[in-house]
């Protein structure tokens, strides 16, 4: 119709209050024109939009009003967008859409006092999760001045809200709950409760992204939402012992476990099922903390506190003392191993522990653990004095971290490997499975006196290259002499052969035979018995060879009688 394009036009170009006039002159005489009516309809959006932007509410309602009763429907592309933009004024001129603004703009307790007195329980969804968004708004601006008894109740009141769950509202509230028990002031607010009550169950899985940032020149990990709840609720546990609260928080740990590899919130779990006695599935965590790069010393720690085997908790507690060194961290741990010392009847060790513990804590004017009294006591018991803090029980140490290892790998199978070489000077020696499975070990790392053609019971831990997963590499952890007197297929004993020794690019060498068997004769054999480069025949003699690789390699170790 003729007129129509100029209202738009008219528009396009911004002239809304001329396009306002044209299209209601025009609108009065064709009522019926669905054209007409379209072109009047969208010119009352446009002024809405313009006076909402100006904050003149009372002429926009106005304009909506007329908007409204022109019963736009939908049908088309162009149409479909007009009724949606008609429903989003609706609900912005409203009374929540008013208070919503309000609380938009900065007046966060007058939306609040206003909103609240329009809460009933038949209300809509939609102006229940308004009322939600404007109580949030108010609690967060607020939150540092509101009482725990007013806090606990404006919570209870959004509980009983009909609102969508789950949905980034109630994520939202959860935070702020989280944000306000972070408040040292507010340590009495019953975060546990308040959990239960919000639903563990409406956790989204953004509430379990781990957010990284920038702080310093250096990236900063922050745990996820879910994570810092169930952390919450698990200090309220920890003091408490509640049984049934323990029960009710397990299975939220390990539905999130099954999700994550947040080490923390594993640990968390362990010391749950510690809680109630379940040493096993603990054990089974720290079990995994353990083999991750780099475990904190107090994993090793509290791995100890939960084991009863003496003389594996003084490895483990030798473990978290060897990898932590600063002092003021460590009073807890020395009060144990002193405690485990004692009881594996080494009051001299026992003593020097407690001298380092006490004096640190003197110096320092920290208050002394009721423990301490208690080990002294023993101590003394013992005819032993408290040990000078200047000494240290390094040694000792070394001697018991074996057995950390047995425990992180107690569910490791041992295989039977060989010592096919050592080095004194380096202090290492060289051990190979059956399998092919080969690890170089230092000295310290082992409790054992190897010597060439010793048979051992070994744990292979496996190795793969970051860079490249194809690369594999194996690293023995746990070893045992094998005092079986069984060879198991990785040592052979002959009385005679053939030996070839032959000048390399590397020096001397040798190969030894003995039907389709061979070896390979390293050169500090062949010098021992001032053998030159030549044939030889060997007859009643004592050789001796072992497994060096795979497959078959096998060296020689022993040549008796030339």
């Amino acid at each position: 119709m003729q007129g129509v394009s100029e209202i738009y036009r008219l528009r396009k170009d911004g002239q809304i209050e001329d396009a306002y006039k044209k299209s209601v002159d025009l609108y009065e005489s064709n009522k019926d024109n669905i054209d007409v009516k379209k072109a009047l309809a969208w010119v009352l959006v446009s002024l809405c939009e313009k006076l909402v932007g100006n904050n003149d509410l009372a002429s926009a309602k106005e304009k909506f009003d007329l908007l409204d009763s022109l019963n736009m429907q939908g049908g088309d592309k162009y149409s479909d967008i007009l009724v949606r933009k008609i429903d989003f004024y609706r609900r912005m001129l409203s009374v929540w859409g008013r208070l919503n603004k309000m609380s938009r703009d900065g007046l966060e307790r007058d939306a609040y006092c206003e909103a609240r007195a329009l809460v009933s329980s038949n209300m809509l969804q939609e102006d229940a999760m308004t009322y939600g968004w404007i109580l949030y708004r108010f609690l967060k601006k607020e939150m540092n001045s509101i009482p725990i008894a007013e806090m606990e109740r404006i919570l209870l009141e959004y509980m009983l809200l009909p609102i969508e769950r789950p949905s980034l509202l109630h994520s939202c509230i959860l935070m702020l709950a989280e944000n306000y028990k972070g408040d040292k002031k507010n340590d009495s607010f019953d975060f546990l409760n308040f959990f239960k009550k919000w639903g563990p169950q409406y956790l989204r899985c953004e509430d379990f992204v781990v957010e990284s940032k920038e702080i310093n020149n250096r990236t900063v990990t922050f745990r996820s939402i879910g994570a810092k709840a169930m952390s919450l609720c698990f200090d309220a546990v920890r003091r408490s012992k509640n049984k049934e609260d323990i029960e009710w928080l397990l299975p939220i740990y390990k539905g999130y476990i099954e999700k994550s590899n947040d080490r923390w919130t594993q640990r968390e779990l362990a010391l749950l099922y510690l809680f109630l006695n379940d040493r096993d599935e603990a054990y089974k965590i720290y079990r995994q903390l353990l083999r991750m790069p780099s475990p904190e010393y107090y994993l090793w720690y509290e791995a100890a506190c939960c084991e009863l085997d003496m003389n594996i908790r003084a490895g483990l507690l030798s473990k978290a003392l060897t990898i932590m060194r600063k002092e003021e961290f460590i009073g807890g741990v020395r009060l144990a191993m002193a405690d485990t010392l004692l009881r594996l009847q080494k009051p001299e060790a026992a003593s020097i522990e407690l001298g380092k513990y006490y004096a640190l804590y003197d110096s320092h004017k920290w208050h002394i653990n009721a423990k301490y009294e208690e080990l002294v006591n023993r101590l003394n018991n013992a005819g032993v004095s408290l040990g000078n803090p200047k000494l240290n029980n390094i040694e000792l140490y070394r001697q018991y971290l074996p057995k950390a290892l047995e425990f992180v790998y107690s569910d490791f199978d041992y295989e039977h490997a060989v010592v096919d070489n050592v080095n004194k000077e380096k202090r290492v020696f060289h051990v190979v499975s059956a399998s092919g499975k080969s690890s170089v070990v230092k000295f310290c790392e082992s409790d054992i006196c190897p010597h060439l053609g010793c048979i051992l019971r070994v744990k292979y831990l496996k190795r793969v290259d970051r860079k490249d997963d194809s690369s594999v590499s194996w690293k023995a952890i746990c070893m045992v002499l094998d005092k079986s007197g069984n060879d198991h297929g990785l040592k052979k004993q002959f009385t005679s052969g053939y030996l070839k020794v032959s000048m390399g690019a590397k020096g001397l060498y040798g190969i030894f035979k003995n039907g389709n068997f061979s070896a390979y004769v390293p050169a500090y054999i062949l010098k021992s018995k001032s053998y030159k480069p030549g044939p030889y025949v060997l007859t009643d003699d004592s050789i001796a060879a072992v497994l060096s690789g795979f497959p078959e390699k096998w060296t020689v170790i022993e040549i008796g009688n030339k």
